[in-house]
Parts: structure tokens; C-alpha cells; sequence
């Protein structure tokens, strides 16, 4: 393997950690919104690691890299389908000092730039709702617990494989831990 694919393998492995300590097994229980349907179009809730995964797999982007992001209340991510494909994939959070739900991100499969069409959809999906009701009290950076129990999961073929845990990776993840990478 060449250098720079191992670094990028390194990398994303990192992220894959990373989303797996901040969310834990748990669904997010608040996504802010309810799924629904608008000029054709679905909104699903990306509300789990799965969930999560599959849509950066399928949609090729960086999904997989917010899991800090949703577990301090600041993002909340969708897929949009039509006809049960993908099609976009959208992130509500707050913009600037605006404290109401706003779309901070729409893209199309490969962080194409998505149509005036959908942003259209999107919109109106998004004000379907009573966005003054949502709770939006974004956490400080730091202070949400990582999860201990997909962090043991993650690295116990590593310590079985090794027949040791090695002194530099720790037992409990840390915040410092995850910004190593």
C-alpha cells in the first residue's frame, strides 16, 4: 500500500471512530424534524451510525465526519428519495445568529450542487414545521460524554489480534484521543 492510501485509510478509520464514540448504539432521539413527504420527494432521518454510513457510502461524502457535530445538538442530517432512491442529502443547524432550524447543506451524489428544484422541496419541507418549538440549545465543545462501550467494540479485534493492549492506546476514549487524528 502506498503511503498516501494508508494515511488516507488512517484517516477515515479515524472518522469511523470518531462517529462511533460520539453517538454511541443509541438513535439520536431528537431530530429537531419529522420525516415526510413534499412534491415527491422523502425526508429520512439519518438519526444512527447506520443510518449515517450508508448514506455517505451511497451519496460518496463526508457524512461520517459530523458525529461531534450532531451530539452537541448543532446539526441534524437527512437523506432525500425519491421513488426510495437517494438523492441529496441535507443538513439542518443554526446559521450565524439566526436560532432557528435553517439548511446549511443540500448536495446531490458526490457534493453535486443540488437542484434549485430540490432546494425548492427542501424549504418547504423544512417550513411544514413550527421551527420556534425547537430546541436548539447547542452543548459546549467537549462536555458530551464519549461512549465507552463503541469505543471497547471498536478496538477489542485489535487487542485480541495483538493479545495485548498496547500502553499508548487508552481503555476510555478521550477527547484528546479522538483529536490525535
Amino acid at each position: 500500500m502506498r503511503f498516501d492510501a494508508a494515511r488516507s485509510a488512517a484517516e477515515d478509520w479515524g472518522t469511523v471512530v470518531a462517529l462511533h464514540v460520539n453517538l454511541g448504539h443509541l438513535p439520536i432521539a431528537d431530530m429537531w424534524l419529522r420525516p415526510g413527504r413534499v412534491a415527491g420527494y422523502e425526508f429520512v432521518p439519518l438519526d444512527s451510525i447506520a443510518a449515517i454510513t450508508e448514506e455517505a457510502k451511497a451519496m460518496r461524502n463526508c457524512l461520517s465526519s459530523y458525529g461531534g457535530e450532531l451530539a452537541h445538538n448543532r446539526s441534524r442530517l437527512w437523506s432525500i428519495r425519491r421513488d426510495g432512491e437517494r438523492v441529496a442529502t441535507l443538513r439542518i443547524a443554526r446559521r450565524y445568529r439566526d436560532p432557528l432550524p435553517n439548511i446549511v447543506e443540500l448536495e446531490e451524489p458526490g457534493n453535486v450542487k443540488a437542484s434549485q428544484e430540490l432546494w425548492w422541496a427542501a424549504r418547504q419541507w423544512l417550513h411544514k414545521h413550527d421551527l420556534s418549538q425547537i430546541d436548539m440549545a447547542q452543548r459546549d465543545w467537549g462536555t458530551m460524554p464519549l461512549d465507552r462501550g463503541s469505543w471497547v467494540s471498536l478496538w477489542r479485534p485489535f487487542w485480541l489480534a495483538k493479545r495485548r493492549i498496547p500502553d499508548w492506546l487508552p481503555m476510555v476514549p478521550s477527547r484528546k484521543t479522538l483529536d490525535m487524528r
